[in-house]
Parts: C-alpha cells; sequence; structure tokens
C-alpha cells in the first residue's frame, strides 16, 4: 500500500510533466510528508482513491473523458475509508471552477462547454449517490463527520490531528516546499489554473491545520513540482547514460537488500515500542471490563489479543 502511494504520486508528476525525471525528483518532496501516518491502515485506501481522482480530474483538463470511472471510484472509497469527503469537496471546487470564464494576472479560469459542465454535474450527483452503496447506508455516509464533530477528545488528543509543529524538522521541510514553490512561481511567472490553486490552498490548510492531511498535500505539490523541474529537458532515448542508470541501480539495490530486518531485528523493535509483556499477562490471566491503555496500542493490543 506505502508502495501504491508513492508510485501513484509519481503517475500524478508524470502525468503532468511528462517527464519521468522531473516526476522522480518530485517524490524526493514527498518524502517528508508521507512518514507522518503511512502505515498497515485504511486511510492508505483513502489516499489511492483521491490520486485516483486527481488523475481523473487532470485527464478531463486534456480532453480524455474517464469521469464515468469516478462514481465507481467513490464506491470503493466509501467502503474503504472515511476520507471520502475530500473527494466530493475536490469534485465540487474542479466543477464550480469552470461555470465562468476570467482572468486575474496570472490566475485563470477557463469555463467548461455545456457539454463537459452537464457531465461534470451528472458526475457528482451520482458520485454522492454512489456514497450509499455500502452495508450500513446512510449511517457509513455520516461517519466522517460524527467523528470530526462528535468525537472531540480524538481529534483534540492524538497527535497526527494536531497543528504542524514548526519547530520539527518535519514542520520546517513543509515551510521550505512551500515556501520554494511560491518563490519558483513568481520566478518564472506561471500561469495557474483556478482550480489547481485552490486546490493547493485546501491541501495546505488542511496540513497545517491536521498533520496527518500532509499525505493530501503532498498529492498536490508534487505534480506541480514536477512541472517546474524542467532543466532536464526533453527527454531524449539518444541522451540516456545506462552504465550510470545501472550503477546508480545497483547501489539502490545493494543499500535495500543489506537493510533488511531479520526476525530477531523485528522482535526487538516491537519489545521496544509495544507493551509486549503487558499483552501476555493479559492473555495468561483473563481480565475482563474494559481496557485503559495508550492510543497509539489500541491495534496492537486487540490484534495480538485475537
Amino acid at each position: 500500500m506505502v508502495l501504491a502511494v508513492v508510485m501513484g504520486v509519481c503517475w500524478l508528476s508524470w502525468l503532468r510533466s511528462k517527464n519521468i525525471k522531473a516526476a522522480l525528483l518530485a517524490c524526493v518532496l514527498f518524502l517528508p510528508m508521507v512518514s507522518v501516518s503511512i502505515g498497515p491502515r485504511t486511510l492508505m485506501f483513502g489516499w489511492l482513491c483521491l490520486i485516483a481522482l486527481l488523475a481523473l480530474l487532470w485527464e478531463f483538463r486534456q480532453g480524455k473523458d474517464w469521469l464515468w470511472c469516478a462514481p465507481i471510484l467513490f464506491v470503493v472509497w466509501i467502503n474503504t475509508h472515511g476520507s471520502w469527503p475530500i473527494g466530493i469537496v475536490f469534485l465540487s471546487v474542479y466543477l464550480v471552477t469552470g461555470l465562468f470564464e476570467a482572468s486575474w494576472g496570472n490566475i485563470q479560469a477557463k469555463a467548461w462547454t455545456p457539454g463537459q459542465r452537464n457531465k461534470l454535474l451528472y458526475v457528482l450527483g451520482l458520485s454522492i449517490v454512489a456514497l450509499f452503496l455500502n452495508p450500513y447506508g446512510g449511517h457509513l455516509v455520516a461517519y466522517p463527520f460524527h467523528i470530526t464533530f462528535g468525537h472531540r477528545l480524538t481529534v483534540d488528543t492524538v497527535q497526527e490531528w494536531q497543528t504542524l509543529n514548526f519547530h520539527t524538522l518535519r514542520g520546517k521541510l513543509v515551510f521550505f516546499i512551500v515556501a520554494a514553490l511560491v518563490i519558483l512561481n513568481m520566478a518564472r511567472k506561471r500561469i495557474w489554473q483556478l482550480y489547481e490553486l485552490l486546490f493547493l490552498l485546501i491541501a495546505i490548510l488542511a496540513a497545517f491545520t491536521y498533520t496527518r492531511f500532509l499525505i493530501m498535500a503532498g498529492l498536490i505539490f508534487c505534480p506541480l513540482y514536477a512541472c517546474e523541474f524542467t532543466f532536464f529537458g526533453v527527454q531524449n532515448k539518444q541522451d540516456g547514460k545506462p552504465i550510470l542508470n545501472f550503477s546508480i541501480m545497483a547501489i539502490l539495490a545493494g543499500i535495500i537488500l543489506t537493510h533488511i530486518p531479520t526476525q530477531s531485528d523485528i522482535q526487538r523493535q516491537i519489545a521496544q515500542t509495544y507493551p509486549q509483556d503487558a499483552v501476555a499477562y493479559l492473555k495468561t490471566n483473563k481480565l475482563d471490563g474494559h481496557l485503559m491503555n495508550v492510543f497509539s496500542w489500541g491495534g496492537y493490543i486487540a490484534w495480538i489479543d485475537h
């Protein structure tokens, strides 16, 4: 899942730049963002769905109509993770910013044709209806809002729901990434589509407000950065350096192979991070009733206990 998310970001970056080297370089910027809430969790499905949606929207602007996939995508999304409101917000912004033609300096809004507008309206409506195709009906649709407004203790205390800390290395790196993108665009006088700018602002606000949304910010940032990394120029197979490329890949493969943890390494890390002895005690003594535990240990305790 982690690999799929990173490859998805690379794919989005390549769609925008059509340059694989620029896309790979842009993915390096994704690293300080992806580490914040990555792991074996259903949240990864949500990010994969967002990647697919962003690709559909970009391709639609390029004249490639795959929007009929969007309602199907939202069926998958609602049944895998509760982050689907992000997709509805992005799809709605994408639709609304094309309802008029306008230009403000380097910001432009390109109007949809009547056919495109109607297609987007139908797709948005069908996507909302598709959300109810789940085993729990409206209860699952309401779930993200119930968590946001009804579980304030979780939102107010869990680390990944806290505001981005700019005193940490990650916070400083994210600030640098945002600032560098602004400076690059000012220097190169890039023309912004209105929906691109709003997507970026939404991502920045979400990431700065709740740390867990740094991955979402990375999904928006990296394709934009790939467009700026034009110093690679037009790719030409005759200009390739196969010996250098092979050497780099061989070094990377060697690093990966020599750093694969052994089973004893994994068990030692588990013992340092999780309450192994406490779980063993619980299983031996068969204690009943509610268990108070550190939030980060809940999944581990439930998994081991079963």
